[in-house]
């Protein structure tokens, strides 16, 4: 938390799952350890993106990092759907 809550970050995942969580678009990012992810609250510029995004799609999001306890929180993240590797 003291390294990344507040400063913006950039993480590439898959799409383990899409909702709408407190009226916002939210997607959930898996990881290799199937209890925790990486939550993102979705800027609502970037709708038409949230509304392409498929289970498993490899997608990039960035965000301002919220903090954590059992799961990454990043708040206002913009959609990159075909990340560059």
């Amino acid at each position: 938390n003291k390294i990344y809550a507040g400063k913006i970050i950039e993480v590439t995942g898959y799409v383990e799952q899409t909702t709408l969580l407190n009226n916002r678009n939210t997607i959930i990012l898996a990881s290799e350890n199937k209890s925790f992810g990486i939550i993102c609250d979705i800027n609502p510029n970037f709708t038409n993106e949230f509304n392409q995004v498929q289970k498993n799609q490899k997608i990039r999001v960035k965000g301002i990092c919220k903090g954590f306890l059992k799961d990454v929180i990043l708040l206002n993240c913009s959609i990159e759907l075909t990340p560059n590797e």
